[in-house]
Parts: C-alpha cells; sequence; structure tokens
C-alpha cells in the first residue's frame, strides 16, 4: 500500500506541473487578443475615415478596405485555432478531473475498508485519509482550472464574434465605397457622353509626355465608348488631347478627353479598334508628342 500512496503522490505532482504552462499561455493569449482587437478596432476607425476622402482617392481606400479584411480574415483563422487549442485543454482537464475523482473514490472505498480491520491498521487508515484530503484538494484546483479554461473559451468566442462583426463592417463600408464611386463616375461619363456637338473639344496635339491607364468603361446607347483614365491636370491632362490607347504592343485607337479633374479624365474613344482589338478596363493610354 505504501507503493501505491508514492504512485499517487507523483502523479498529483505531475499534474500540478502540467498546470503551469497552461496558466502561462492563457494570460499570453489574453494579452495577444486584446491587442489585437484595438488593432481591429484602429483600422476600421481609419478605414471608415478613409471612406470619406474624395473621389480621386476612391481606388486607394478601396484597396486598404480589402487589405483590412484580409487581416480580420487572418485574425478570425487565429482565434478559431485558439478555440480548438482551448477546447482541447478543457477536455484533458475534464479527463484528469474524471481520473481523480475515481482515484478519490478507490481511496475511499479501501478507508472503509480497513476501518473495520484491527487497530494496527489504524495508522494506516489515518496516511490514507491525508491522501484522500489532498487528492480532493487537487481536485478542487483541477474544477477550478476548469471554470477558468471555460472562461477563457467563452472570451474566445466573444473575440472571434466582434472580430466576424468587424469583418461584415469592413465589407459593407467598401461596397458602399463602391456604390458611390461607380454612380459619381456614371454621372460623370454620362455628363461627358451627353455633351453638345457645339462643346466638343477639338483635338490638340499634347504638349507632354503622360502614361495613364483604362480604369472604367461606359457605352453609351448611341455607341459611343466613353473612357476614364486615372491621370488628370496634375499630370499635364488637357481638354481636347487625342492620346493613344494600347494592348501590349498593340496600338488599339485613339482617345479625345472632353473633361479633366486633378487626378483623372474621361474621353471619348475615337475611330475603330484595330486588328479587332476592343477597348478594356486596364489597358494603356499614353500621349503622343511629334518629333
Amino acid at each position: 500500500m505504501h507503493i501505491l500512496t508514492k504512485i499517487f503522490v507523483v502523479l498529483v505532482a505531475l499534474l500540478a506541473v502540467a498546470t503551469v504552462p497552461f496558466v502561462i499561455v492563457q494570460g499570453a493569449n489574453e494579452a495577444t487578443f486584446r491587442t489585437q482587437s484595438n488593432e481591429n478596432k484602429d483600422a476600421a476607425e481609419a478605414a471608415r475615415t478613409d471612406l470619406n476622402a474624395a473621389r480621386t482617392a476612391a481606388a486607394r481606400v478601396e484597396a486598404d478596405l480589402q487589405a483590412q479584411v484580409a487581416q480580420a480574415e487572418a485574425n478570425r483563422a487565429n482565434i478559431e485555432a485558439d478555440l480548438a487549442t482551448k477546447a482541447m485543454e478543457l477536455s484533458q482537464a475534464a479527463q484528469d478531473a474524471e481520473r481523480l475523482r475515481a482515484q478519490i473514490a478507490q481511496l475511499e472505498a479501501t478507508g472503509a475498508v480497513l476501518a473495520e480491520t484491527e487497530r494496527a491498521q489504524h495508522a494506516m487508515i489515518e496516511a490514507l485519509h491525508g491522501e484522500i484530503g489532498s487528492l480532493r484538494d487537487r481536485a478542487v484546483g483541477a474544477e477550478q482550472q476548469l471554470v477558468e479554461i471555460q472562461t477563457a473559451l467563452d472570451v474566445k468566442s466573444s473575440d472571434f464574434e466582434a472580430a466576424i462583426s468587424a469583418q461584415m463592417v469592413l465589407q459593407e463600408e467598401l461596397e458602399r465605397q463602391r456604390m458611390e464611386s461607380e454612380k459619381a463616375l456614371a454621372s460623370a461619363l454620362a455628363g461627358a457622353a451627353s455633351a453638345s456637338p457645339e462643346d466638343e473639344p477639338v483635338g490638340v496635339e499634347p504638349n507632354k509626355d503622360v502614361e495613364a491607364r483604362i480604369t472604367q468603361l461606359f457605352r453609351t446607347a448611341a455607341g459611343k465608348t466613353i473612357v476614364q483614365i486615372d491621370q488628370g491636370s496634375r499630370a499635364g491632362v488637357a481638354v481636347g488631347w487625342v492620346m493613344g490607347i494600347s494592348e501590349g504592343n498593340t496600338y488599339v485607337g485613339d482617345l479625345l478627353i472632353k473633361s479633366v479633374n486633378a487626378n483623372d479624365a474621361v474621353g471619348e474613344f475615337v475611330g475603330q479598334p484595330t486588328d479587332g482589338n476592343s477597348v478594356e478596363v486596364g489597358q494603356r493610354v499614353i500621349s503622343r508628342l511629334s518629333n
């Protein structure tokens, strides 16, 4: 019986040592997720501030929001992994508590049997009662650990739900920004498309080298192709310029600039696409200076 008692003592000591990393990991995880939650809040506030910027910065705001959505998804994946780890720890702690309860029950049964034996076994019975008390304390500690792990699991679940909510807010803001940008662009393009013949700019030769990209297309009911580019008056683009459109090294056609803003411009595709090429978003638009 003395050997069994020593085995129990060793098992209890190992259990105590094994629980220390769980407590350390729990504290580190709480600080980490608190920091991540603050970062997510700061990122959401920055996204809302960027969304109030001018239409000229819409493309940059959209890219920032997409990056924040990706970060929120990465945070969600990390939280899910931590939830799985905590669930495993909770299951292991429950198993350990169950084993301790079984040991207590076995020792109590042994103590009940020994209580009916001769006085010579009284000392052993007292020792067993002491072991039982120690194991009970360990069981209580294990149950407290179960409560703590469950609390941490609840906190992680709350953080997970907050991350999902933040992701949904970012996606809604991104969609709203896209819709506003498309409405503003459609209005500008429609205005350019409906300009009267008297207001049509006359093609003039560019006076400086400018390279741009097509960002939007709008084809009117009359068959005109209205094009928006990502360079404007800051780059030197002016109303009346005739710029060339190309796909790689292939010339597609000419673009007559009709209206100019600081960071973008709108024009009409003139002529017919060469060699069956069509005007598409992303194609290169350059000014062509005569030598």
